[in-house]
């Protein structure tokens, strides 16, 4: 067998207690965990002299370690964690309670890599790549359809409450919504709340230009005449 040029195969001859297989220097000082480690030195004062007393402090300091895991990492908390860990018992658990991150956010932290920000595989298409540009445009028309929804339905809430304030029967509004429509059409908008998403749509296209307009079309017909 011949042996990755990054690792070295050590015998079974070997004494009982070697590893199998010793990293080479240059994959060593590339590998994470020795970053990691640099950085505790650094940033906390900590050293270790191998891996087995690393794995030891991790395991009997949890909230030291799940601390540095954290500020290592530069995760972005939109907000902060009020304690690492409330008890020790399992199930019951519970870590850094309080805290409130965003998806979204921690992925485009990494936007200005030269890297794809996807890359995939298909049966159908084969492989391919898709660039930060690209994602962060088809997030951005995502957004803007969530936007005009979440008015649209704001809008319409407001209506209602007034309408049955006016008339003082808003469960009789509520039968007569659930009321299938005369024209067949019993879509949950209904036609004026559809034109009412054409129009905001139409107007939000303008900002985003042409290539936001294909976007939005391959998401769903619900805005569709």
């Amino acid at each position: 067998m011949t042996a990755h040029p990054e690792m070295t195969l050590h015998t079974v001859s070997a004494a009982p207690d070697a590893p199998l297989w010793t990293p080479a220097p240059g994959r060593k000082e590339r590998a994470l965990i020795t970053h990691f480690e640099a950085w505790l030195d650094r940033e906390r004062g900590l050293r270790f002299e191998n891996y087995e007393a690393l794995w030891q402090w991790s395991v009997t300091d949890l909230e030291g370690f799940w601390s540095a895991v954290l500020a290592f990492f530069e995760l972005p908390l939109r907000t902060p964690y009020e304690r690492i860990l409330s008890g020790e018992d399992m199930p019951g658990a519970r870590w850094f309670e309080g805290a409130r991150l965003n998806l979204v956010d921690q992925v485009f932290r990494h936007a200005h890599l030269a890297s794809p920000s996807i890359v995939f595989e298909s049966e159908a298409s084969g492989t391919g790549a898709m660039s930060w540009c690209e994602l962060q445009r088809q997030v951005e028309c995502r957004k803007a359809v969530v936007e005009d929804r979440r008015l649209l339905a704001d809008r319409r809430r407001s209506r209602c409450r007034r309408e049955g304030a006016q008339n003082g029967c808003s469960r009789q509004g509520r039968r007569r919504s659930q009321t299938p429509r005369a024209d067949g059409n019993n879509s949950m908008y209904g036609a004026q709340p559809r034109r009412e998403i054409q129009a905001m749509l139409k107007t939000r296209l303008n900002a985003l230009g042409k290539s936001a307009l294909k976007a939005l079309i391959c998401m769903g017909a619900w805005f569709s005449p």
